[in-house]
């Protein structure tokens, strides 16, 4: 049954998917979104995802895989943003192990390049984590956002089942922090990378466009609940 058929959620369908998805935010969790959308929705939900420094202590971890820093730029929320700033800090990676290609810009946050195998791109990402943890003097529930742009850029140059173990990896790394952290597959919910990576993330978010009014819906795997179409913004 395609998904846009299933039925609206009932009231007390509403109430258990709140309680966990509270649970969740608690406890740490990973995240994958998925759509083939603009490229626009992908870097906004990203900005919803990694918050509002002006209302909530937030401690914001971007990997990259395309080099550039106008691609932190639309997924940082401008209050976040500085060299200065202790709130966020970026990784680039570059998957097809050439030179990560950085434009002349100042960075908008604290940025380090990660070259080599998806090894490295762990260890470098396990660092940054624990500086952002260092800054914070230990992190509270949810503090920590983390954004991994392309899960697609991935398995454009790595065998499936390394990625599927990175991936596993990525999402430990945060949810042992308490994390929240999101993956972006910028194809449909029914694409078999959708279906086959789904088991690493505890929530599947499926993102639509209807015109001009983007949607996103939340696909819990446990229990398996799942939302209304929602706004994004």
């Amino acid at each position: 049954m395609a998904r846009d058929s299933r039925p609206e959620p009932t009231p007390a369908e509403v109430i258990r998917f709140t309680r966990a998805l509270q649970t969740l935010k608690r406890e740490g969790c990973a995240l994958l979104v998925v759509g083939e959308v603009s490229i626009d929705l992908h870097e906004r939900f990203s900005v919803r995802m990694l918050g509002d420094v002006e209302q909530e202590v937030r401690r914001r971890l971007i990997v990259l895989t395309d080099g550039r820093y106008e691609s932190i730029e639309r997924r940082l929320p401008l209050s976040a943003r500085g060299l200065l700033s202790e709130s966020a800090r970026a990784v680039l990676y570059e998957p097809q192990r050439r030179a990560v290609a950085t434009t002349r810009r100042v960075a908008p946050c604290p940025t380090t390049a990660a070259d080599g195998d998806l090894g490295e791109l762990g260890e470098v990402i396990s660092r940054e984590l624990d500086r952002l943890s260092v800054v914070s003097n230990g992190l509270e529930p949810a503090e920590l956002r983390v954004c991994f742009d392309s899960l697609d850029a991935l398995l454009a140059s790595e065998r499936p089942e390394t990625v599927f173990q990175f991936i596993h990896l990525l999402a430990a790394m945060a949810e042992s922090r308490a994390g929240i952290c999101h993956v972006h597959l910028h194809e449909g919910i029914e694409h078999r990378y959708a279906a086959e990576f789904a088991p690493l993330f505890d929530a599947t978010v499926e993102l639509s466009e209807v015109g001009s009014e983007p949607r996103q819906r939340w696909h819990l795997r446990e229990p398996p609940l799942s939302s209304a179409w929602l706004p994004v913004d």
